[in-house]
C-alpha cells in the first residue's frame, strides 16, 4: 500500500514550511525543514505499513518542532521531531511519562530503525 500524497496529515505538514519565527505571535520558532522532512517520512512509513495506527493529529510546536499525536488523556503517545531531525517518542504508562529517543537520527526510511520498531510496538498498545 502507498500513502496518498494528498493525505491530510502530509498536506498539513507542508504548511509548516511557511512558518517563520514568531508564527504564533508569541515568539514561536520557525520549524526547521529537517524536522518537517523527518515527520513526513515517519508518517509515510507508518501509514504505508500500519494504516490502523493513524495518528489523531500533527502540529507545529512553538519550540520549533513537529509533533504527531495519538490517544487521549493518560493514554496519550506522541512523536516529536526536532531541529536536528532527531525523533523523540513520549508516552504515558503506569501513571509515569516515559520516552524513547532516536539516537541514529535516521535519514530516509525508518523501516530498518530500531526506534521506529519500538514506537510501533507501543502504538499497538493503544
Amino acid at each position: 500500500m502507498c500513502v496518498d500524497p494528498i493525505d491530510p496529515f502530509l498536506k498539513e505538514l507542508q504548511t509548516f514550511y511557511q512558518l517563520d519565527d514568531n508564527w504564533d505571535g508569541e515568539d514561536a520558532r520557525e520549524i526547521p525543514h529537517i524536522a518537517i522532512k523527518q515527520a513526513e517520512q515517519f508518517l509515510r512509513d507508518l501509514l504505508d505499513l500500519y494504516p490502523k495506527l493513524r495518528p489523531q493529529d500533527v502540529a507545529a510546536s512553538p519550540l520549533g518542532e513537529v509533533v504527531i499525536y495519538w490517544g487521549v488523556g493518560k493514554n496519550y503517545k506522541e512523536v516529536t521531531f526536532d531541529s536536528e531531525g532527531g525523533g523523540f517518542f513520549c508516552f504515558e504508562e503506569n501513571d509515569q511519562t516515559n520516552s524513547i529517543e532516536d539516537t541514529k537520527n535516521t535519514k530516509g526510511s525508518f523501516l530498518e530503525n530500531r526506534w521506529f520498531g519500538e514506537v510501533i510496538k507501543k502504538l499497538n498498545e493503544l
